[in-house]
């Protein structure tokens, strides 16, 4: 019994209802819905819930009533408890459960979660069978975790098996005091229907009246304190059930407690009166000025007047007089019928105005009573009817344009100007500054005044390109300001900066052949020095030798060869890549890959009698290529890795010099610069090349110069000053600083600079790249 055991501990637990009463558990196994209260639940055997999955499959299936149960069974699965009244491992037949029965004795709680699956919404019957297979099944529970769930539609369906106080799987903290509500759907994403929320409200209300249960109260368990009606996400490490519901549980709760509390009179006593249908939600589509009906008994003694109307307190969405009386009077006991509008608005949910009759126009009591309302979810949905991207190829300075028609196929009118205007924002990171777009996070109006649905609308951008050489790719979607951001459809453009700045050299130390042979997917031209030899075909192999008088042969074809005795150089066809097709640089950690593939230009040189191979490239594609960092690391970090490297190079590049007197800036050995493996690196990295185009062209500066930017893997607990490691008094800015952020106590590397480890674990507690850098380079400013 173990393994059970085990289980129980591992999932989350609640109470599951046949109905008030265990006789109802009859109706229910015969297949009709049952009523809860004033409620009607869809009975297991109604949404096909097969029992089979609840008993174990190894035990003969016995058609006799069995006698005492187990006692040792009872133990194990927590008869001695204080907190469970008693546990049933078989059925009536003598069956037993995969998970069986326990029972609480006291229910403090009701939580609320989302299942989180979006599929098969509109086939609940469908979506709940999948839900009940994947836990009974899939997950060896033997049942379903959660007491009850609820479709979009607002239907109520039973969930785990037992009858009144069994013990789900929902909700570990308070799994044997709790019982657990499930939405079908993920409501992190979108707004819930109202149907669903109404439901939820009345199942909520029946639930903590039966187990008398404080709507607005809050109870310790377990050391902790929780509000008597919270969700998942209040007791766990969990999502769910989405910003979107959470943000209607004060209103629920509020709601709850005014139904529940005993009503008192109002003062004077003359002017009494009651809402009748207390719990109705009033519920519309967005952007639509829709109809509130109230309706009112007089309680009181005096008649009111067409002059009556019901006040709005305290919510300032929704006007001061939320209603006018329809009738021309109202005699004491009659009903007073009010009709208002809700005013069109994007923003959907829930609200709940406190309100009040001002009867005749100028008598106001004490009393007051909430109406909620819900406004639906937007239908943030388009399509992409037509486009055209700005040029791929862009010199520095120059202006281009680009657009984008897209269709509303949503349910809300779209608007070029006002309040709730659409745009184009910038995404991957949302609301990015953008360096095509000078910086701004909005790129395009909409040409059109308006776009309903069904309509097209088309936004046009225009930028002036970067100075700089160097690939932009732009993400960007359609958002409504204040209100929503619509689907995103990787909606992206890329456009690369002619290069006038100065290429960057490295030499490929770990390269040991003494010829090389190259190719390309997309042709190679050959040049010696600046001077242009002769092109090749896509694929086509060649070698380049030394010879003996200091020059180079290069063979390709069947017995073609070109003589050099220049430089030669050689560059792929539109801007493609080139393979060193003899260069065996395979990654420990997979042997399938080959780090052979380089952008840029290959540049072959006699450097002390040794073959050397030469990588020219531009810094970003550079960057793109060193594997200083893991891509799985925390992306604050990539990105604080990308700047420093990028100041590293560019110092080394233009100012200091890391291999006097030879002609290339850095190598690819991460003992003497830093680890470059080409751009095979960019195509398995896509979060390190993300990271350099978040920061392109951003270096680290003091006192407005570039500097050199040293880091390290590991520290004991501070890093050193260049003083103390170096004995160099001419960087200040490197400073000792207290690393204990890893609680390591050996240091790994020289210890000056960025510590790796610690910044591992700053960018996971959230500190922004440029606050992870200023912390351990003292002074800087981090510069475009």
């Amino acid at each position: 019994m173990k393994k059970i055991s085990v289980l129980l501990a591992s999932i989350v637990v609640g109470i599951t209802f046949v109905g008030t009463s265990f006789a109802a558990t009859t109706k229910s196994q015969a297949g009709t819905a049952y009523n809860f209260g004033s409620l009607k639940v869809i009975s297991r055997q109604q949404w096909g819930a097969n029992e089979d999955y609840t008993f174990k499959k190894d035990l003969p299936q016995a058609t006799t009533k069995p006698g005492d149960e187990d006692s040792s069974e009872k133990a194990d699965f927590g008869q001695d408890d204080p907190e469970i009244e008693k546990v049933v491992t078989k059925d009536e037949y003598g069956r037993k459960y995969v998970w069986p029965l326990q029972y609480a004795k006291d229910i403090k709680f009701i939580v609320i979660h989302h299942t989180a699956v979006m599929r098969n919404l509109d086939k609940p019957l469908e979506d709940i069978r999948n839900i009940y297979h994947s836990h009974a099944v899939e997950k060896g529970w033997g049942d379903i975790g959660y007491q009850f769930l609820i479709d979009r539609f607002g239907n109520i369906y039973e969930g785990r098996k037992g009858g009144k106080y069994v013990i789900g799987g929902h909700a570990l903290p308070v799994n044997k005091v709790s019982v657990g509500i499930s939405l079908m759907g993920n409501y992190a994403e979108g707004e819930l229907p109202a149907p669903m929320l109404k439901s939820t409200i009345a199942l909520i209300n029946e639930l903590s009246k039966t187990y008398n249960i404080d709507p607005l109260g809050k109870t310790e368990y377990n050391g902790k304190t929780y509000s008597n009606i919270h969700g998942h996400s209040d007791n766990s490490a969990k999502a769910d059930p989405g910003a979107y519901f959470q943000q209607k549980f004060p209103y629920i709760r509020t709601l709850l407690n005014y139904m529940q509390s005993k009503k008192e009179k109002a003062n004077p006593v003359k002017y009494d009166f009651a809402p009748v249908g207390e719990t109705d939600l009033t519920s519309g589509p967005p952007d639509k000025d829709n109809d509130l009906t109230i309706r009112v008994k007089n309680k009181g003694e005096v008649t009111w007047n067409k002059k009556t109307f019901i006040e709005n307190l305290n919510d300032k969405t929704l006007p001061k007089i939320l209603a006018k009386l329809e009738n021309n009077k109202v005699e004491p006991g009659g009903l007073g019928v009010f009709k208002g509008e809700i005013p069109a608005t994007l923003i959907s949910g829930m609200r709940m105005p406190n309100v009040t009759p001002v009867i005749n126009g100028n008598i106001r009591t004490d009393k007051k009573f909430p109406v909620p309302i819900m406004i639906d979810g937007l239908e943030t949905t388009y399509e992409v009817v037509s486009r055209k991207d700005p040029p791929a190829l862009l010199k520095p300075g120059q202006t281009a344009k680009g657009w984008i028609v897209l269709k509303n196929t949503g349910n809300f009118t779209w608007k070029r100007s006002g309040k709730n205007a659409i745009e184009l924002g910038t995404v991957s990171p949302r609301d990015h500054a953008s360096k095509l777009f000078g910086g701004k996070n909005r790129i395009a109006k909409m040409s059109e005044k308006e776009v309903k649905p069904g309509q097209t609308g088309k936004f046009i951008y225009s930028f002036k390109s970067p100075k700089s050489g160097v690939n932009f790719t732009e993400y960007f979607q359609p958002v409504v300001e204040n209100v929503a951001w619509l689907q995103d459809k990787g909606l992206k453009f890329t456009v690369k900066v002619e290069n006038k700045e100065k290429p960057l050299r490295v030499a490929l130390s770990f390269f040991k052949e003494t010829s090389a042979k190259l190719k390309s997917a997309e042709g190679m031209k050959l040049y010696e020095g600046t001077k242009f030899i002769r092109s090749f075909e896509k694929n086509e192999t060649v070698e380049v030798k030394k010879l003996t008088n200091g020059g180079f042969r290069i063979k390709f074809g069947k017995s073609s060869k070109v003589d050099l005795k220049g430089i030669p150089r050689f560059k792929a066809q539109n801007d493609g890549m080139m393979e060193i097709v003899n260069y065996e640089n395979r990654p420990a950690w997979n042997k399938s890959l080959n780090d052979n593939v380089f952008k840029g230009t290959i540049e072959i040189q006699n450097i002390d009698g040794k073959f050397t191979i030469i990588n020219e490239l531009g810094l970003e594609d550079y960057l793109k290529g060193i594997a200083e960092v893991s891509n799985g690391d925390p992306q604050e970090k990539i990105r604080t890795i990308m700047v420093l490297a990028r100041s590293y190079a560019q110092y080394y590049r233009d100012i200091g010099k890391k291999f006097p007197g030879k002609p290339y800036d850095l190598d690819d050995d991460p003992d003497h610069t830093q680890k470059y493996i080409g751009a095979g690196l960019a195509l398995r990295s896509p979060n390190t090349v993300k990271a350099v185009e978040d920061t392109t062209g951003q270096i680290v500066t003091y006192l407005g110069k570039p500097i050199l930017t040293p880091y390290f893997n590991e520290s004991d607990g501070r890093t050193r000053s260049a003083q103390e490691a170096w004995n160099r008094s001419d960087m200040p800015y490197l400073q000792s600083v207290p690393d204990t952020f890893c609680g390591t106590k050996a240091l790994k590397g020289h210890g000056v600079g960025l510590s790796g480890c610690g910044a591992t674990e700053l960018a996971k507690d959230g500190k922004p790249y440029k606050e992870i850098i200023k912390y351990y380079y003292k002074g800087v400013e981090i510069t475009d």
